[in-house]
């Protein structure tokens, strides 16, 4: 029932935080999921939300998919029956690891250079109405949806959708989402569409058997230098027509080369569907992160410590102590300079504790009965309450019914300096 400690305000500045305390003998250790990808989703199409979502990942491919089920056999990803998952550019067909350069991660990261960049944040592509409605051929970078052909000419290609960079921990809320900078790779050499300058379909992706799963050009995913909750970050490219292939300074690519696999669409032109139906929505999901205000608790109930009995009981004698020993002077127990405090540890409910010098002499007998307590305290004083002095000392504990056990001890007192008169 007593708070050990709080770890609200202690700073994560890495996803493992190993002995951030110690307690009575424990050590409380947090540790964090690694950097990385949880799931591949779909939590919209053309008829509105998907409660739960759908998947948006290749089961067979090996992308993780808490549900443990496989693409194609969700039925309610697009309404018009098309299954769409992600996969990257120039990868074969499994996801991992990302020491494999034709993997998912090995393509998407850039061998795993950009994972600790994902953050504990969601990722979104959105293909909406408003995108849709203004591509007609003509540039216009204040209304339209654009991606910039970062390895090619840089021209600019207008795309039906926008990607996002989703707050922490708030999935359907917007109010505390990034905007980011698409970049289009879709020549010959890179991309899967059909025709240049145009964001569509086209070849076949090696993520099934088939040779009749299209996929989209390639992605990339950039965060806008300005992180500004909403869009400023992301106009600002636009507004400014950068056309320089080195990323201005606080700009940074998050996950590159990402398509979308179109399953069963086909083997050329005219597709059976082009693209993913308007309204759609792709959420990217990774592994959060610990963050500071991260709140942990657990509790002792029904694991309460039980008395050993028999040899158990006699073989823990052994594991009974006194610490700090050897004692220099002071123990992280004393509160002030003028206190003294050692505890004995791994103690049975009952026991008698009598502590000698080397000739014999008794100095101190203490008795615990506290059921439940594996410590009990000594201020280091005598049977008269007395200091006791520098030197060795021998500790006798007897335990009824069970057996006895001897513990050399050292101690070195502390100069004693008083600043007040």
């Amino acid at each position: 029932g007593e708070t050990l400690f709080n770890g609200r305000d202690l700073p994560f500045a890495a996803p493992l935080r190993a002995a951030i305390h110690s307690e009575e003998g424990l050590s409380f250790d947090v540790f964090g999921p690694p950097a990385g990808f949880k799931d591949f989703q779909v939590t919209a199409n053309a008829a509105g939300p998907l409660d739960p979502p759908d998947y948006a990942g290749w089961g067979w491919a090996a992308f993780p998919d808490p549900r443990g089920l496989t693409v194609g056999l969700r039925g309610t990803q697009q309404v018009s029956g098309a299954v769409w998952g992600y996969h990257a550019g120039g990868a074969a067909q499994p996801y991992g690891p990302v020491g494999v350069g034709s993997s998912f991660l090995g393509r998407a990261t850039r061998g795993g250079a950009w994972l600790p960049l994902l953050g504990s944040y969601d990722y979104e592509q959105r293909f909406t109405q408003e995108c849709v409605d203004q591509m007609d051929g003509t540039i216009d970078p204040a209304n339209d949806c654009l991606a910039w052909r970062a390895f090619e000419d840089g021209g600019i290609v207008e795309v039906p959708f926008t990607l996002w960079r989703a707050g922490i921990n708030t999935p359907g809320d917007r109010s505390d989402d990034i905007q980011m900078v698409a970049w289009i790779c879709d020549t010959d050499g890179c991309g899967g569409g059909s025709e240049q300058g145009v964001y569509d379909i086209g070849g076949d992706h090696p993520a099934s058997g088939a040779a009749n799963d299209p996929f989209t050009d390639w992605i990339y995913w950039i965060l806008p230098g300005d992180q500004s909750v909403g869009s400023s970050g992301h106009d600002d490219w636009w507004t400014g027509l950068i056309v320089d292939e080195t990323l201005p300074p606080g700009y940074q690519e998050t996950f590159a080369r990402t398509v979308l696999v179109a399953w069963n669409e086909g083997t050329a032109p005219p597709y059976d569907r082009e693209l993913p139906e308007t309204g759609t929505i792709f959420r990217v999901v990774t592994n959060k992160q610990n963050q500071a205000g991260d709140m942990y608790a657990f509790s002792t109930e029904g694991y309460g410590a039980t008395q050993p009995e028999g040899d158990r009981a006699r073989e823990r004698l052994k594991d009974i102590g006194i610490v700090p020993n050897p004692y220099k002077g002071a123990s992280d127990y004393e509160v002030s300079q003028l206190t003294n405090e050692v505890r004995f540890t791994n103690m049975p409910d009952v026991a008698t504790i009598r502590v000698f010098t080397l000739n014999g002499t008794l100095v101190k007998t203490i008795e615990k009965n506290s059921p439940g307590i594996a410590t009990i305290s000594w201020n280091m004083v005598t049977e008269y309450n007395l200091p006791i002095a520098s030197g060795f000392y021998i500790i006798h504990v007897t335990v009824p019914d069970v057996g006895e056990t001897t513990l050399k001890f050292a101690v070195i007192k502390k100069r004693t300096q008083l600043n007040t008169y």
